[in-house]
């Protein structure tokens, strides 16, 4: 047993355990992946019984709902009075999460093994989580008039955190706060156009001109 384990003991109670828990469980998802990851090892590295881990979390999938939930949790959501200073330090700290060791980790752990049922039903929570505190944001912004009410929340949403997880991912690169303030700058300039009726909802299709096809044939 680590030494960690003997100095707290299996009798540990209240929050520290939980701790414990929670951190041990986010350790093995970042080492072991979703499938490999059992309650078992989650117990043995955070030194209690397992029957402690399964009193409060009965699934797997209700342990790392847990434990990801207070991940998120050290990067809140701030009320900056305006929706591009909100938007921004979402940027700012989705990139910092991905970016930390942990949080890379994690995100990979989660995105590797799709088609298990538990890990749609997770990943179905999380994004249920995620989508609470951003939904908050934007009806603030609609409130102030920044936005339109039939705004397209979740796609919004999409454009945000996506290019995130390709700079970070694919790239290999944070976003420092001129690159955030520059995507945010972007996306609101779209939405805003959007709003005054500058964009058609219709897609249109691209068509070549005529004539100019007929010149490019007789060339």
């Amino acid at each position: 047993m680590r030494r960690s384990a003997a100095r707290r003991g299996p009798q540990a109670r209240g929050k520290p355990v939980v701790d414990a828990v929670l951190e041990a469980a986010r350790a093995e998802l970042a080492a072991m992946g979703f499938g490999a990851l059992s309650m078992e090892r989650v117990a043995e590295r955070a030194g209690v019984n397992k029957t402690t881990v399964y009193r409060r979390y009965p699934t797997k999938v209700d342990l790392l709902h847990a434990a990801l939930a207070e991940e998120k949790a050290a990067f809140p959501l701030v009320d900056h009075g305006d929706l591009r200073g909100d938007l921004v330090h979402l940027v700012l700290a989705a990139s910092q999460f991905m970016c930390d060791r942990m949080g890379k980790c994690i995100f990979r752990a989660l995105l590797t093994e799709p088609g298990d049922p538990e890990l749609e039903e997770l990943m179905q929570r999380m994004r249920q989580d995620g989508e609470r505190e951003p939904r908050l944001l934007f009806q603030r912004a609609i409130a102030r008039g920044e936005l339109s009410p039939d705004v397209d929340v979740a796609l919004l949403m999409s454009a945000v955190i996506g290019p995130v997880v390709h700079r970070v991912f694919c790239e290999r690169q944070p976003f420092d706060r001129r690159e955030a303030e520059d995507l945010v700058d972007v996306l609101l300039d779209g939405a805003s156009a959007a709003r005054r009726g500058e964009i058609p909802r219709a897609r249109r299709t691209v068509r070549r001109p005529k004539a100019r096809a007929r010149r490019h044939r007789n060339a």
